[in-house]
C-alpha cells in the first residue's frame, strides 16, 4: 500500500511538472518559417502520454507533427528529466533503468510534447497477448473498446496509437477523430498485438438500405450478422409498425464484384414483409456485391427483386436497392 501511495503521489507530481513544462514552452516564440527551430511545425504530440515499464523494459515513443510534411524538414530531439530512472535515445526509445518516475520530452524548436514514465519492479509482463479484433471500422466520432487477453491474466498492458490525429486509445477504448487509418497497439513487455482502425466520414448504420418498392422510395435501418455460413442483411422501414421489411440472406463465400441470383432455390434468398405484414418468400432477382471485407466485417452492394401476386398480396417490384453494413459475427 505504501508503494501504491508513493506511485500515486509521484504520478500527480510528474503530471504537474509536465504541465508546467508545457506552459513554459508555450510562452516561447519560433523563428518564422525556420524548419531547424520548429517554425514549420504547427503541433507536436506523442503516440502515448504515459508509460509503465519494469526495470530493464523499453518502449519506443514517436512524435507526430503537423502539418504532415513538416517531419521531412525538422529534427526531433529527445530528453529525460531523470536519466537515472529512464533514458531515451535519439530515436525515442525509452529504457527503464531503476524504479521511480521520469518525464520524456520531444522537442522541435519551442514545440514540445511529453510522456510521463513510471518504472516499477511490481509490473507484471505478459508472455502472450492478443486482441479480440485485428481490424475495426469506425465513423468519425465513433468509439469501440478493444479487449486484450494476456497471460498471465494480471499482466500490465499499455495502449498506443500510430496516429492519434486519426484515432486515439485510452485503456483499450478507441475514439475515431478524423478520416484515415491508424494502428492500435497493445503491448506488455516485448509482446504486442495490433488492430488496424479505418475511420470514415460516413456514418455507419444510419440508413443501411435504400430503394424503391413499386416506385415508392424507402430508407431502411437494420443490422447485419453472420450466422454460420450465411450473412443476414436486415432492414426495417421508418414508417408505421416498421414495415415493410427486407432481409437478404447471402453466403459468406460471396466475392466482391460479382452478381448472384436471388430466389427460393438459390444461395441468395430474401424475406420480404409487405405493408400489410405478410411474409413473402417467393422472390426472384439479383444481388451484386460491390465491397466485401471479412477482416473489417463490411459488406456493400445493390439488389433488385420482384414477388408474384398471392391470394392476399399484390405483386411487388423492388428496384434500385442498395445496402452498406458493418456486420456482427454471432456464430
Amino acid at each position: 500500500m505504501k508503494k501504491l501511495n508513493f506511485l500515486t503521489k509521484m504520478f500527480w507530481l510528474l503530471m504537474a511538472l509536465s504541465a508546467s513544462v508545457a506552459v513554459f514552452n508555450s510562452c516561447e516564440s519560433d523563428a518564422p518559417n525556420d524548419p531547424t527551430t520548429g517554425g514549420a511545425v504547427s503541433t507536436i504530440s506523442l503516440n502515448t502520454n504515459t508509460l509503465s515499464l519494469p526495470v530493464g523494459g523499453d518502449e519506443t515513443l514517436f512524435a507526430i507533427l503537423t502539418p504532415a510534411g513538416a517531419i521531412e524538414n525538422v529534427t526531433v530531439t529527445w530528453s529525460s528529466s531523470s536519466p537515472a530512472v529512464a533514458t531515451v535515445s535519439g530515436s525515442g526509445k525509452v529504457t527503464a533503468i531503476s524504479e521511480g518516475g521520469a518525464i520524456i520530452t520531444a522537442r522541435v524548436g519551442s514545440k514540445t510534447a511529453t510522456c510521463v514514465v513510471f518504472v516499477s519492479n511490481d509490473i507484471i509482463i505478459a508472455t502472450e497477448i492478443s486482441l479480440n479484433k485485428t481490424a475495426l471500422a469506425l465513423a468519425v466520432g465513433g468509439r469501440e473498446t478493444l479487449e486484450a487477453t494476456v497471460t498471465p491474466a494480471d499482466a500490465h498492458v499499455t495502449w498506443t496509437s500510430s496516429n492519434p490525429t486519426i484515432a486515439t486509445v485510452v485503456n483499450g477504448t478507441v475514439i475515431a477523430i478524423a478520416a484515415g487509418t491508424a494502428t492500435i497497439t497493445a503491448r506488455s513487455g516485448s509482446q504486442t498485438a495490433t488492430c488496424t482502425v479505418i475511420v470514415s466520414n460516413n456514418v455507419v448504420n444510419t440508413h443501411n438500405m435504400t430503394g424503391k418498392i413499386n416506385e415508392e422510395s424507402f430508407a431502411w435501418r437494420g443490422d447485419a450478422r453472420v450466422m454460420g455460413n450465411e450473412i443476414s442483411l436486415g432492414g426495417r422501414s421508418d414508417g408505421e409498425n416498421y414495415v415493410p421489411r427486407i432481409v437478404l440472406y447471402v453466403p459468406t463465400d460471396v466475392v466482391a464484384g460479382r452478381s448472384y441470383p436471388i430466389g427460393p432455390d438459390e444461395d441468395c434468398t430474401v424475406l420480404f414483409m409487405d405493408i400489410e405484414g405478410w411474409n413473402i418468400y417467393g422472390s426472384e432477382g439479383m444481388i451484386t456485391i460491390t465491397e466485401y471485407n471479412k477482416t473489417l466485417q463490411t459488406i456493400k452492394g445493390t439488389f433488385h427483386f420482384s414477388t408474384e401476386a398471392g391470394l392476399f398480396t399484390p405483386a411487388y417490384f423492388i428496384t434500385e436497392g442498395s445496402f452498406s453494413y458493418v456486420y456482427e459475427i454471432w456464430f
